[in-house]
């Protein structure tokens, strides 16, 4: 739906309240967005994020091919003592090798996935494992409390092959550890939580959606952010800052601090109760937010919630 002519000049050249449509339309994007946190294809294990799996043994010569089998797969890196523990428990007593590539005279190492080697585990309390001549692969040790160490690299040992999940749900777009959504139903101020709960996915842990519900906005970054997901085509969205009487301080819906604000000039008004984010993309001051009088007049809205680790 486009704003006509008339109001949107009235929006972008004063400080007059929102004007939007009176309706009772609902939501007609929910089939286009994804119901539930990506997860991962059958006989892989999630966790924070990621899918692991044990591939097929493998000499340890020949580990950086082991996981192409598996699309978008690779040799896992572990960057915690939490994600060693779960690899641990993920091996069930068997050893595997670990997706190191070695760089003479094998006292540089670095991950075959490109990360960076800032956790090590090693049997001997070093930060590289000690030499040995059986080979210079090195693997998890069930039987030693999952510590590594460098073992014959003629020895079949299956790999721990890892891939990326997407951060957000289908439809979410990721940002500093929200996802968000931008939803161009007409939708009323005084049910924009309501339809962001309805929007978000379930937790992992249980239906509840923590932290679904419209966004709070904190700094200049998150701003250009949002207003960057903006469709020039619909009505400016509703922001969860609103405020319940003229004498009442403005309130983010998620009670978080307003820490930030980017009011255009004059804004809000007095009788101003709820706030919607503008574009503004021309001119020297892009992504202002103007004032509603009215919690009934409907808008799009911008959801967010938190990031499932």
């Amino acid at each position: 739906m486009k704003l006509c002519v008339t109001s949107l000049l009235l929006l972008l050249t004063s400080s007059a309240v929102v004007h939007a449509r009176s309706t009772n339309s609902t939501s007609t994007r929910f089939n286009t967005l994804g119901t539930q946190w990506p997860d991962c294809p059958d006989g892989w294990t999630k966790f924070k994020r990621k899918c692991y799996a044990l591939g097929l043994p493998v000499p340890g010569d020949s580990l950086s091919e082991a996981c192409q089998p598996y699309e978008n797969a690779s040799p896992a890196s572990i960057h915690s003592k939490q994600v060693n523990s779960f690899l641990l428990g993920l091996l069930e007593g068997e050893d595997a090798w670990l997706g190191f590539r070695k760089f003479p005279p094998f006292e540089r190492l670095e991950w075959m996935d490109g990360s960076s080697y800032n956790f090590y585990y090693w049997s001997n309390g070093d930060s590289y494992p000690t030499p040995t001549p059986l080979g210079t692969c090195s693997y998890l040790n069930s039987r030693n409390a999952g510590k590594w160490q460098d073992g014959d690299c003629s020895l079949l040992k299956r790999p721990i092959c890892r891939m990326n999940l997407p951060a957000c749900p289908r439809g979410w777009h990721e940002f500093r550890g929200f996802c968000y959504f931008y939803a161009p139903d007409n939708i009323s101020c005084a049910d924009v939580w309501s339809f962001c709960q309805a929007a978000a996915p379930p937790t992992t842990s249980g239906p509840q959606r923590a932290g679904a519900g419209p966004v709070s906005i904190h700094s200049q970054r998150q701003n250009d952010f949002l207003r960057g997901l903006l469709n020039p085509e619909w009505y400016f969205p509703w922001i969860g800052l609103t405020r319940s009487s003229e004498t009442a301080d403005w309130e983010w819906a998620d009670r978080t601090a307003v820490d930030y604000t980017k009011w255009r000039d004059n804004e809000p008004a007095g009788e101003d109760r709820c706030a919607v984010l503008t574009q503004d993309s021309a001119g020297p001051n892009p992504g202002t937010w103007l004032g509603s009088v009215s919690e009934n007049a409907v808008q799009s809205v911008l959801c967010q919630i938190k990031l499932e680790l």
